[in-house]
Parts: structure tokens; C-alpha cells; sequence
């Protein structure tokens, strides 16, 4: 599939400021942060890689929120300067590079990975890259397939090319060298009405949940062991 990597494709969160961020970006972003505080100790020794961090809030939300040190890499130019003027720090810095790309192996102690792996062909080609790259665990959220049919919604979601029910989920995880799930959740954003995207729920039923087979998007923590 072609891509628009212009800034304002509609494929990324373009605000400047994180408070602004759509609530459900900003929900994944902040259990990431939690668990891996709670799973990882201290932080601000560790460095963790954002995969397509789209503007760069999220990798400052994780900077922030926990203390890492933080490296976003995008393969929009536009993105990654927005993200550097408005959310990089001498703790949170961002890349340029169009996936397919090559990490140097073991630079990482820990991976997020938000809405992306349904970005790309060959999205285990993308975690083998991440999993080489981080020695430590990862934290990923993908649209599920049991709720939102890619047959069905695909045409809602232009820049995706599959959605993930669990199960394709957790081998694609056990396939990259992330075996073990340690945290699963659910989460919803969309109002469905006669079997069609209506528009965003409120803010406050995007936050995560028990996993349900009807859950929009599935957020997760795997680890190497």
C-alpha cells in the first residue's frame, strides 16, 4: 500500500501540547508507563525506543511519567520535526526513518509499539526488529478483529492493512521473541451504530478494561521470558 507520510495525512495526533492529545492515545501512553514502573524499577537509568511515535507526545508522556530516557523514531519528516520543536527534551529525542529500517541490537531495555503493527506488511518483520533492539519487555495495543472486522471497518481505517484478534496477537508476539504476556486490557473509542462508526465515545469510556471479545482495541505488555 502506498503511504502518505505528510504530517497531517490523518494518521497521527497532530497537537503540540499533550493535554490535547485525543484521550484514548493518551490512555495507552499512561498505562505503559505504569506498568513498566512497576515491572522495571528504576527508570532513568533505562532507555526505551518508541516505534512510530507519530508527534513525539508519547514519548514525552513515557520520559515524563516514568523517567526513561526515551527515542521516538518516525517515518514522517514532518512528525519528527514537530515532535523535536514540541515534545523532545534532553531525555526524549526522535528519528527519522521509513520501516523497513535496521536497529543496532540490544540498544533498547524496553519497546512500545502503539497502533503500528497494522501499519505494515510484514508486521513480524517490524517486532523481530524491536526485539532485537530491546533486550527487555514491550508494551503494543492493536484494533481487534473480533470487534472491529477488517472486512467490515477497513475502509474506516484507510492507512491499516489487517486487524489482530488475541490469539494472532500473542503467536506474532511468541514468533518475535516476546513469549509471555504479562498484562492484556481492552479498550473502546468508537460509537457503533447500525454496524458503522458513528464517532468518538466520551472520554471516559476509552479507558482500559478487563478484555472483552467485543473490545475495539487491545492493549498489551509481553516480556522476553
Amino acid at each position: 500500500m502506498a503511504k502518505n507520510f505528510e504530517f497531517d495525512s490523518g494518521e497521527r495526533q497532530t497537537a503540540a501540547e499533550v493535554e490535547a492529545i485525543r484521550a484514548d492515545h493518551r490512555e495507552r501512553y499512561a498505562f505503559a508507563a505504569r506498568w513498566l514502573r512497576a515491572h522495571l524499577g528504576e527508570l532513568r537509568v533505562r532507555t526505551g525506543i518508541d516505534a512510530f511515535a507519530g508527534n513525539g507526545y508519547g514519548s514525552r508522556m513515557l520520559a515524563d511519567l516514568c523517567g526513561a530516557r526515551m527515542v521516538g523514531i518516525d517515518g514522517s519528516a514532518g512528525a519528527v520535526e514537530h515532535a523535536e520543536r514540541c515534545f523532545g527534551d534532553h531525555r526524549v529525542v526522535f528519528v527519522h526513518a521509513v520501516y523497513p529500517f535496521a536497529l543496532r541490537a540490544g540498544m533498547f531495555d524496553f519497546a512500545v509499539c502503539f497502533e503500528s503493527i497494522e501499519h505494515v506488511d510484514d508486521p513480524l518483520g517490524l517486532l523481530e526488529q524491536l526485539r532485537g533492539a530491546a533486550s527487555g519487555p514491550i508494551v503494543v495495543s492493536v484494533p481487534n478483529e473480533r470487534a472491529l472486522p477488517f472486512a467490515t471497518f477497513g475502509a474506516r481505517f484507510e492507512h491499516h492493512l489487517r486487524h489482530f484478534r488475541m490469539t494472532q496477537l500473542q503467536a506474532l508476539m511468541s514468533a518475535a521473541g516476546w513469549p509471555r504476556m504479562r498484562a492484556a486490557y481492552g479498550q473502546d473509542v468508537y460509537a457503533i451504530e447500525h454496524g458503522d462508526i458513528a464517532g468518538l465515545l466520551p472520554e471516559y469510556r476509552m479507558r482500559l478494561h478487563a478484555v472483552r471479545e467485543d473490545s475495539q482495541f487491545l492493549v498489551c505488555a509481553f516480556d522476553t521470558a
